[in-house]
């Protein structure tokens, strides 16, 4: 029997999001503290999950630290930072026996003061671990440092987005530390860094390119000699030096580098594919009421507002170009949904059933347009926290917090007063609205909604807006990033 220590955190870290992750935003969403960590994690479809699911077999006795989550922001700051890694770092120095390390960590974690936040982590844990092994599983989006790289013994990556794997990962990486464990012998890793940025619109698993990348890393991976690879499309919305695709692989002899120099190549070679095709507002929703088949919806998805990479969820350009184009819509036809605390309060005033009549949205930032007036009665008022059912992080506890939906004529407007990931269908089926049966659906976000209700959807059209999350990266004010890197520099070279 093993013992073998546990914890995480996870915050994808936008450094053009206006919203700092303070303390407070990871105790809002999860704050898991020693065995509450299993209680709440257990059966789910996360990393943890999936460690916990392994440990009987690998003969595993887990002793939980904390784990710590916060909705994607801007940086977490650093009073927040130093209170989880104390708490980590503390749990691991008092525990009376420990043989290795599991981590759940994000990789795309900016701190204020570090750059890789992770990468840091990792440092702590691996000072007080010493040699005992660690194994950490990360999101695909990661933007991994050197240190990261190097303070970890594997690195365990998603291979899915929309991500549906992350059980998988967690039982991988503790499958891989039992190896570890019961031989005595650590894989030769190895690292290719490429000079391409890439955005979720176009990192979808199940499309190319993508599909034909992950079909030649599981291809490799059937090989004795390596023990496992990660192609990390990396994350966008940080302006850190490390930003970039990259490639990890972990095996025997030289399989390693053999299998990171390989897919960087094939990788590079496809970098044009990699380019999202985008459409203007206005021709975005002109298109939408064209399209309509009168069987299904189609999908207005705004990825410059992509919640779930970081951004607000308060822009209103869509809203606004839906209110001006297609103002006479059938009851239950549209639906969108904006994050307005401040509006909630308002709407609260009223009531439920009265009529509302004001502004939302457009406060967060500079990139969130102008408040849009709506004018309707509000069908529902009430606060709600749901357990999402779909193959995104299933179980898991998802706080809306106040939510309204004002209905004008049709156009259903959901008002939040917590920032909500669409990434399944039960944030719109729990208000009772019926998202297979609407003309027009807008999403604040990128590829990840697929998972949820992608299936539904007659046709997907994805717009070009300002926002923190923008497809079209030539949109972001990079400072810190080096260059050159594609599709900003066309003249960008790997070797």
């Amino acid at each position: 029997m093993f013992d073998v220590f546990v914890a995480g955190v996870w915050h994808e870290s936008n450094t053009f999001s206006p919203l700092p992750a303070d303390l407070q935003r990871f105790r809002d969403y999860q704050w898991l503290e020693e065995q509450a960590m299993f209680a709440a994690l257990a059966g789910t479809n996360t990393e943890i999950g999936g460690m916990y699911g392994a440990a009987a077999e690998c003969g595993f006795r887990l002793h939980p630290g904390l784990y710590a989550a916060a909705i994607p922001s801007g940086p977490v700051t650093r009073e927040a930072f130093e209170g989880i890694a104390q708490s980590i770092v503390a749990a691991l120095r008092t525990l009376p026996r420990c043989d290795a390390v599991l981590l759940a960590l994000h990789g795309a974690m900016v701190v204020e003061g570090f750059p890789d936040g992770d990468g840091e982590l990792l440092r702590r844990v691996r000072e007080v671990a010493g040699e005992r092994p660690i194994v950490a599983t990360f999101d695909l989006h990661a933007n991994l440092s050197d240190q990261a790289f190097g303070f970890a013994d594997v690195l365990v990556g998603y291979d899915t987005l929309p991500h549906i794997d992350m059980g998988m990962r967690g039982r991988e990486a503790a499958l891989i530390l039992r190896r570890i464990l019961a031989s005595g012998h650590r894989p030769q890793k190895a690292m290719q860094r490429l000079p391409l940025i890439t955005v979720p619109q176009m990192q979808a698993s199940a499309e190319e390119p993508m599909r034909s990348i992950m079909h030649e890393v599981h291809r490799r991976e059937q090989s004795l000699e390596l023990w496992c690879c990660s192609v990390v499309p990396g994350f966008a919305y940080a302006d850190v030096a490390h930003l970039g695709v990259s490639v990890l692989a972990y095996g025997a002899g030289d399989a390693a580098q053999r299998c990171a120099d390989e897919m960087a190549r094939i990788i590079w070679q496809r970098r044009q594919q990699f380019l999202p095709e985008l459409v203007d507002v206005d021709a975005a929703v002109q298109l939408a009421t064209r399209s309509y088949d009168g069987r299904a919806p189609v999908v207005i998805a705004e990825p410059a507002d992509n919640v779930g990479g970081g951004s607000p969820g308060d822009i209103t350009f869509v809203l606004e170009a839906v209110l001006r184009i297609w103002p006479q819509v059938e009851d239950g036809s549209a639906i969108i949904m904006l994050w307005d605390p401040q509006a909630l309060q308002r709407v609260r005033a009223v009531g439920k059933g009265r009529r509302f009549c004001g502004e939302v949205g457009g406060f967060a930032s500079e990139f969130s347009g102008k408040p849009v007036w709506i004018d309707g009665i509000v069908e529902f008022l009430d606060h709600v926290t749901y357990a999402r059912s779909g193959p995104y992080m299933t179980g898991q506890k998802v706080p809306m917090g106040d939510v309204a939906i004002i209905n004008c004529r049709g156009l259903r407007v959901v008002l939040t007063s917590e920032r909500v990931m669409p990434f399944d269908a039960d944030h719109w089926t729990v208000l009772g609205l019926k998202p297979e049966q609407a003309k027009l659906l807008c999403v604040k976000g990128a590829k990840a909604w697929r998972a949820g209700f992608g299936a539904i959807a007659a046709q997907e059209i994805y717009v070009d807006t300002l926002g923190p999350t923008p497809s079209n990266v030539s949109r972001l004010p990079y400072r810190l990033i080096r260059r050159p890197l594609y599709p900003l520099d066309a003249d960008a070279r790997f070797d």
